[in-house]
C-alpha cells in the first residue's frame, strides 16, 4: 500500500524497478499490479531500450498488460542490443504478452 499511494511521485525508472522487484520473485499484489496498470502507460516510452525490455519480462510475469503499455512495448522494444540472456527472456516475454506477431518484432526474432 506504502508504494501504491506514493505511485503518483515515481518516475518511469521507479516504477520499472518496482516491477523488477516483485516480478523476480513473482509477487503478484493486486493494489501494485493496479498502480503499474495505471502508471506505466503513461510513461514507459522514457525508459531505455535495456530498461524496456526489462519491463517487458516484469510485466509478463506479473501479468502487466494495458493496452498502452502493450503499444509502448511493440513500438519500443528493441532486441537487436540485448545480450543473450535478456534477449531470450524478453523474446519470450513478448510472446506471452501476444506481442511477438507485430511486425517490428517478428522483424527482431
Amino acid at each position: 500500500k506504502v508504494v501504491a499511494a506514493r505511485a503518483n511521485r515515481l518516475s518511469a525508472l521507479d516504477l520499472a524497478l518496482i516491477a523488477y522487484a516483485y516480478a523476480q520473485f513473482f509477487l503478484v499484489f493486486p493494489v501494485v499490479v493496479s498502480m503499474l496498470e495505471r502508471r506505466l502507460p503513461g510513461c514507459a516510452h522514457e525508459l531505455s531500450p535495456a530498461r524496456l525490455a526489462e519491463l517487458c519480462v516484469s510485466c509478463a510475469r506479473l501479468e502487466v498488460r494495458p493496452a498502452g503499455l502493450l503499444a509502448t512495448f511493440a513500438e519500443g522494444l528493441d532486441l537487436g542490443g540485448l545480450g543473450a540472456p535478456l534477449f531470450g527472456q524478453a523474446a519470450k516475454s513478448a510472446a506471452r504478452l501476444g506481442l511477438a506477431c507485430t511486425p517490428r518484432l517478428e522483424a527482431q526474432l
